[in-house]
């Protein structure tokens, strides 16, 4: 993987005393204060845009890898 090893993550320093976790299904509030499932529909929402997808026509999450993302599709297909 190509990756830049004079990257300073120092600005992001701040962010990492929180832990940001969107466990479960992204369309069902949690109980879970700290997390982005907001960002995560947002996205599904745009490719379902994209593709022309009425809302109750789709379903999804974001993975945080291309492996987990590969392995999720394996078990679908």
């Amino acid at each position: 993987y190509p990756f830049n090893l004079d990257f300073d993550y120092g600005a992001l320093g701040q962010l990492q005393h929180f832990s940001i976790n969107n466990l479960g299904d992204p369309f069902i509030e949690s109980n879970y204060g700290v997390h982005s499932r907001q960002f995560e529909v947002g996205v599904l929402d745009w490719f379902a845009r994209l593709w022309e997808l009425e809302k109750n026509e789709y379903w999804g999450y974001i993975t945080n890898c291309g492996t987990e993302g590969n392995l999720h599709g394996i078990l679908v297909g």
